[in-house]
């Protein structure tokens, strides 16, 4: 009976995977880890802070944090990218300080195995309006 079981629900288990959106599982392990800001050039205007932590788990959750100190970090939420395109979402579930008028979907890749770039984004209060930026971040 656990063989009849247990070969039903593998083909079932892999039609549910292939039938959903991509998810912060499907973050490639490479960009897990803590970056650092080194780099940013605007259209609009220039972030109030820089991110100097932006954080992927292992769980596919990612933390932002200006200012490092101890466990804090400013806002966190879920992750979401899609190979093909390069297309990277930042969904923000809780935070201490949330910021307004973010922008928290374009694209990501890599320039070197140590720098990631984020274009599209802005992750941090602007003065007036926002813009978009690219954001290179360093190990």
């Amino acid at each position: 009976m656990k063989r009849i079981v247990v070969s039903l629900m593998l083909p079932l288990a892999s039609l549910l995977a292939c039938s959903l959106p991509a998810n912060a599982q499907d973050v490639p392990s490479a960009y897990r880890g803590i970056w650092k800001q080194e780099r940013i050039s605007c259209t609009g205007e220039t972030p109030l802070e820089p991110v100097r932590e932006l954080e992927f788990l292992n769980d596919g959750e990612f933390l932002v944090t200006y200012q490092p100190f101890e466990n804090y970090h400013d806002f966190w939420g879920d992750v979401s990218f899609d190979a093909t395109t390069s297309a990277f979402a930042l969904t923000i579930r809780g935070g201490n300080r949330i910021p307004t008028l973010v922008d928290l979907t374009g694209t990501a890749h890599f320039e070197n195995a140590m720098k990631l770039v984020l274009d599209g984004f802005f992750l941090s209060a602007p003065r007036e309006n926002g813009g978009e930026c690219r954001y290179e971040f360093g190990r």
